[in-house]
């Protein structure tokens, strides 16, 4: 975002004395929640970067990180000299009335903007955290890392001294009265829409290309049904060959002579490959006799499942089409879940939604464990089940392959130590590893499996409820 753009936001700042009640850090967002439930939204996707801020808001669905600025009262905004810089003040009073001060330092340079939690001790701010943390060995300049000394970016950026008209005018036509009315705008109706569209059209491209394979396999499928119901004339060729093998050439492109399995006596013409014997011939169209005659049911069972696979994608192309967002993030990852009716039993397990970076979904039987661990999950999710008790399995859906929160593990944890036979038990051991650790033994009983590399956790068991109001859903 332009220079001129964030000092004029800036210099019409919204954000009012209010007191931080979460910061949240979601895929290209960093928010901070206030207890008016009004939303200070940091936005950098897109190749772009800006704050915004809105007023009543709903609860966002995330766990919380930065716990330093809880209960911090906002106090003031600036904005760099030199560049892109913005910095947001805090004050919190600890339990013994000492006023801390903190910096919360929006570096809205691209391409890699940055968000850096400070504390303001004697005029300097000391690092506490930051989304992106480095050492000298990733640059040279300067190192973002705890418990040192924060350091301005150096670069040769220089602002323009130009000014911003009002009203603003969107890339829509629309017009806008303050910049913060523009960023939302330019957030909600022009980035989201396009990353909307992005996705729908990879999912799209995916699925199309899955439907195109399907049919190909579909056409195979055909002809082998042709084959298999020549059956009897297969059977008819050999046995004609067999009768005729000392009147046959070496070398002959085809066979005319009576059809004994007629009943008027009539001629036929069989076909014979020329670089094969007569003997040959014979046992070739006896292997396609027997093939045909065993597979046919086999062959008309996989052309019904494949039909029924190919109506599964068309209805699921549909749906993306239209839109369907709860589509879009249950398939984000899903060529392998085109059975019929795959997606209606998906949007029958029990989930929570997150954020648009996690999701935790529960296998209530065995069936559902299986479809969660077997089919549902991917090499970077994570993976949770009660050590010793029998229980339901955990799914922690990764979308932007991170690591997980530590408090989100330990609320998959309490979920798995719920959904167990330990129900009732304190410190139920959980174990919990990456999916693509989990493994599947062959014809093993509907929700065994075996897993290696994963950790031990002590949880408390928690309900659903207990988790969602964690959880702020």
């Amino acid at each position: 975002m332009k220079y001129t753009y964030l000092k004029q936001w800036v210099n019409t700042c919204p954000l009012a004395s209010n007191v931080v009640d979460k910061v949240h850090i979601l895929n290209g967002l960093l928010q901070l929640s206030f207890v008016d439930r009004s939303i200070l939204t940091f936005v950098y996707i897109e190749n772009d970067c800006f704050p915004i801020y809105e007023i009543k808001q709903d609860k966002i669905n995330s766990v919380s990180t930065w716990k330093q600025l809880e209960n911090a009262r906002y106090v003031e905004t600036s904005i760099s000299d030199s560049d892109r810089i913005i910095y947001f003040y805090f004050e919190e009073k600890d339990i013994y009335q000492q006023i801390n001060r903190y910096c919360l330092v929006a570096e809205c340079i691209l391409p890699q903007p940055n968000f850096i939690l400070t504390k303001v001790v004697d005029d300097n701010l000391i690092v506490l955290d930051a989304l992106k943390k480095y050492t000298y060995a990733d640059n040279p300049q300067r190192q973002i890392l705890p418990n040192l000394e924060y350091q301005k970016p150096i670069t040769s950026y220089k602002p323009l001294p130009e000014s911003v008209p009002i009203p603003i005018v969107a890339s829509d036509g629309s017009t806008h009265v303050d910049m913060n009315s523009y960023f939302v705008h330019h957030y909600r109706v022009e980035l989201v829409l396009k990353q909307t569209l992005a996705k729908q059209q990879q999912l799209k491209q995916k699925w199309n290309k899955d439907y195109q394979k399907l049919q190909k396999k579909r056409k195979s499928q055909e002809q082998d049904l042709k084959n298999a119901e020549n059956a009897q004339l297969w059977f008819t060729y050999s046995e004609i060959i067999k009768y005729n093998l000392q009147n046959i050439k070496q070398g002959s492109t085809e066979l005319t002579t009576i059809n004994y399995f007629s009943a008027e006596g009539l001629e036929i013409t069989i076909p014979l490959l020329v670089d094969k014997s007569p003997l040959d011939n014979m046992k070739i169209y006896y292997k396609k006799y027997h093939k045909a005659k065993k597979g046919l049911q086999i062959i008309v069972e996989n052309i019904k499942k494949t039909d029924a696979e190919l109506h599964q994608i068309r209805v699921i192309l549909s749906r993306i089409e239209s839109g369907d967002m709860a589509t879009l993030e249950n398939l984000s990852i899903s060529p392998t879940l085109r059975s019929p009716g795959a997606l209606t039993k998906i949007e029958k397990l029990l989930k929570i939604k997150i954020d648009q970076d996690w999701e935790i979904v529960i296998g209530r039987k065995a069936t559902e464990n299986d479809m969660i661990t077997t089919q549902l999950g991917r090499p970077t999710d994570w993976w949770f089940h009660t050590r010793i008790y029998h229980g339901s399995h955990i799914l922690l859906r990764n979308f932007a392959k991170k690591e997980p929160d530590p408090e989100l593990i330990r609320l998959c944890c309490a979920l798995a130590a719920w959904y167990s036979k330990a129900r009732f038990s304190e410190n139920v051991p959980v174990d919990y590893t990456q999916i693509r650790f989990v493994r599947k033994p062959r014809k093993s009983a509907p929700g065994f499996v075996t897993y290696t590399q994963h950790n031990s956790f002590f949880a408390h068991p928690l309900d659903l409820r207990a988790v969602k109001n964690i959880l702020g859903i």
